[in-house]
């Protein structure tokens, strides 16, 4: 250690018996090492140190200035538990009056922002949810169901449809669909007047719409029909907006992202139900904090 003037000395050790004569109990002092002072540290450091450490360590290390280091119980273990026990509580009733505040709000992203407009704008307008399941995904294949509800989730159409050639398995183990259940179902020549009465001249959104719509198109023209006015919308493209992603998002991604609780199932009608509800999330959300 440093040498000390006899005037350091008398200071520390008045220092020391005042402590002692204050605080007067051996076990709680526990020899303590009155050598700290060299730091600079004046009388009431031991005071502070009590009131700065964490009850349910009992003590805390207090370093001279050469070599090594003293323990110094700060708190015998019953003079803990006490105390731990009141921090507890009050901690408890910290926790529950932060939850009886309101929360603040993070703000919105630009992207959440836009793609949020765009759903309010969609639920400002009479439109409709279509949805089709196919016999595959190549430009030859055709739709075996098509399923259409209103903004309300009201279910306009939902009709199997009877294609011109059987159903592969791989696109049953998708759907469900069999050729037996189409086997007496219309064809899309008859079931296409429904269609244009509820898809004309309205609002068109779809997931992944561009899969929808194109098979719709074709359909349309290789029956020689009369294709209708309509303006089509992407849900797929609205939610990958609201998370600023590039990349094509499964319906199941998007649902899992707002937790909607929705019937686990592939066909067309469900498809219809669960896009509907993603766009109402979009509308509707707001950030936690």
């Amino acid at each position: 250690m440093y040498p000390k003037s006899k005037s350091v000395q008398r200071r520390l050790e008045q220092d020391k018996q005042d402590y002692l004569e204050q605080y007067n109990d051996a076990t709680f002092i526990n020899d303590i090492d009155f050598s700290i002072y060299e730091k600079n540290i004046d009388k009431w450091a031991l005071k502070l140190l009590k009131e700065q450490t964490t009850p349910k360590t009992f003590g805390a290390w207090g370093r001279g200035i050469n070599k090594g280091a003293r323990w110094v119980e700060i708190f015998t273990k019953e003079q803990a538990l006490t105390m731990q026990k009141s921090i507890n509580e009050r901690k408890a009733e910290r926790t529950r009056i932060a939850a009886t505040k309101p929360k603040r709000r993070k703000p919105l992203s630009s992207y959440q922002r836009s793609a949020k407009q765009k759903a309010l704008n969609m639920l400002g307008e009479s439109f409709c949810v279509l949805d089709v399941s196919t016999t595959g995904l190549s430009a030859d294949d055709e739709i075996v169901e098509i399923s259409l509800i209103d903004k309300f989730g009201n279910c306009l159409i939902d009709t199997l449809i009877k294609p011109s050639k059987s159903i592969p398995a791989d696109a049953t183990a998708i759907h469900g669909i069999t050729d037996n259940d189409v086997m007496n179902a219309p064809t899309f020549s008859e079931i296409y007047p429904e269609i244009i009465r509820f898809m004309n001249n309205r609002v068109c959104v779809a997931y992944n719409a561009s899969f929808d719509f194109t098979f719709l198109s074709t359909h349309i023209k290789n029956h020689n029909l009369k294709d209708f006015s309509r303006s089509q919308q992407c849900a797929m493209l609205l939610f990958s907006e609201f998370i600023d992603a590039e990349h094509w998002q499964k319906l199941t991604t998007a649902i899992h992202h707002f937790d909607i609780q929705v019937e686990k199932n592939h066909r067309s009608y469900f498809h219809c139900k669960a896009t509907l509800a993603l766009i109402k999330a979009i509308a509707n959300f707001r950030n936690e904090v």
